[in-house]
């Protein structure tokens, strides 16, 4: 630290009269600056006060593209096949998805929770949920390894009646 000092001290007096000679040189571009900075602002003004014309198309080839179509806001059942699933089951000459009725299948445990106007009930199916069913609707189930389709036959004002099949191997997850 000793030994730093004497050359600072040295070294400060050039240091200053460099600051002195970047600040005289400044001041005397100061006035310069403030000219070009007036000539511009004076340029802009002009331009924002001349009056500009339309643009006018480059060529009369060019059509106009009319705005697209809105698309219709469609509400789709999803218990409904999609007619890119019945082309698909058409293609393959099953004729769309055919429920077969099983004899032996084990359904699971069921409850009616309620029947709303209309011809829809709540039903809950134990260990799937509760849905909103309508006659002829079908539930997909999966249960030991079977795929099980349960279709709801009928809906009275009491009760629920439902058949166990399947759906020839076409399984809907929607």
């Amino acid at each position: 630290m000793k030994r730093a000092l004497p050359t600072l001290l040295a070294v400060l007096p050039s240091l200053a009269a460099a600051a002195k000679a970047d600040y005289g040189r400044l001041l005397n571009e100061l006035p310069t600056l403030l000219e070009q900075i007036e000539q511009h602002d004076q340029t802009l003004q002009q331009s924002l006060d001349t009056p500009h014309p339309a643009p006018q198309p480059e060529s009369q080839a060019v059509a106009e593209v009319p705005a697209p179509a809105p698309i219709p806001q469609v509400r789709t059942d999803p218990f409904q096949i999609s007619s890119f699933m019945q082309q698909k089951a058409q293609a393959r000459n099953l004729g769309g998805p055919q429920f077969t009725p099983l004899q032996n299948a084990q359904t699971p445990e069921l409850a009616l929770k309620g029947i709303v106007n209309g011809g829809l009930a709540l039903l809950e199916v134990q260990g799937s949920g509760v849905y909103l069913v309508r006659e002829g609707d079908t539930l997909s189930l999966n249960r030991q390894g079977q795929n099980t389709v349960m279709k709801i036959e009928k809906i009275d004002r009491l009760s629920l009646m439902v058949k166990m099949g399947t759906l020839e191997e076409i399984i809907v997850v929607r």
